[in-house]
């Protein structure tokens, strides 16, 4: 039997280990809402979204305005430690530092090779402008101008804008991806664990595909991200599945929460959180560790930081605008 095989059970025999008998008593309080729910089972009785129960959908509304309230520091600086791993693009990235600073919507970083453990030689800066983003990698010297978001860059995980760290989805927020979620046709319920915080579960299959996921967020935290499991089966198609896990940090720095550490993993096939030995390194897709070694929030912050000039780009770099089609050189 293959190794992907052996990974390969269905998100049904899964959710049937995970099913409980217990029944809890949860008291949540979201956006100054009270919600009184009971629960029989880690998956309540399956019912579509509009047939789901009053307080379940209750809950929800709740954890989306909660979210929606949620206020980041609008300026930030700082350093983090971060390694990629992604098969497909055939990209191991090592050890690397990157040094970032966000103000408002602006991003940007800088990334750097290690030496000995200390930060060596720029690989890469990268930022997001109002409207256009600018890319420059150092080995070939040249800079590429193109309207935002840069998609290589939001799955790299360049961006640490605290918004970032808010997308269940990469370039959705969690309250867009809720939404969503509660207008469609996926089976919902809701339930918390002995540390107070929220499961918000939807599960749907149709005659192609069973999906599950689960968002975790946390009371104590804001109602901030703290994790995520998201399982993909196609029935036809096994060699698509894939089960995908986030786990975020939070830290809280003066009077604001910002991310400590966050871990995203994507492994080939169908899993259960619980059986961490099949997840090995011979299945997974993607994986990024991040963790912020430095931050300094609400600091002093120029917007000319974020622009082609700010990023003092060397002499003789060769910039190509694909937003103008115009194609120069930096003297």
């Amino acid at each position: 039997m293959s190794h992907e095989r052996k990974g390969l059970r269905s998100v049904s025999s899964l959710l049937e280990k995970r099913n409980s008998t217990s029944t809890r008593t949860v008291f949540i309080q979201g956006a100054r809402t009270y919600i009184f729910m009971l629960f029989s089972a880690f998956l309540v009785a399956p019912a579509f979204a509009s047939e789901a129960s009053e307080e379940t959908v209750a809950a929800y509304k709740a954890v989306i305005k909660a979210v929606k309230a949620i206020e980041h520091p609008m300026t930030g600086r700082g350093s983090a430690m971060s390694e990629i791993y992604i098969r497909n693009l055939k990209i191991s990235s090592g050890k690397k530092i990157l040094d970032f600073v966000f103000k408002d919507e602006l991003s940007r970083s800088t990334r750097y090779s290690m030496k000995e453990g200390k930060r060596d030689k720029a690989e890469v800066v990268w930022a997001e402008g109002k409207k256009n983003a600018v890319v420059h990698n150092y080995r070939t010297n040249y800079a590429i101008i193109q309207r935002k978001p840069v998609a290589q860059f939001q799955l790299e995980h360049y961006d640490f804008n605290p918004r970032a760290f808010m997308e269940y989805h990469t370039g959705q927020s969690l309250e867009v991806f809720l939404q969503r979620v509660l207008d469609g046709p996926a089976t919902l319920s809701v339930m918390t664990d002995s540390k107070g915080v929220l499961h918000l579960i939807n599960d749907y299959k149709d005659p192609n595909t069973h999906q599950h996921s689960v968002v975790f967020v946390d009371p104590a935290k804001g109602y901030r991200l703290i994790g995520g499991l998201s399982i993909y089966e196609r029935f036809d198609r096994p060699d698509r599945n894939h089960t995908d896990f986030i786990d975020i940090q939070w830290h809280k720095y003066e009077s604001g929460w910002y991310i400590k550490a966050a871990t995203y993993t994507s492994y080939a096939g169908v899993h259960s959180p619980e059986d961490k030995s099949s997840l090995r390194h011979d299945i997974l897709n993607r994986s990024i560790a991040i963790k912020v070694t430095d931050f300094h929030p609400n600091v002093k912050v120029s917007d000319s930081e974020f622009t082609l000039k700010g990023l003092g780009l060397p002499s003789g770099t060769l910039v190509i605008d694909k937003v103008s089609g115009e194609k120069y050189r930096i003297q």
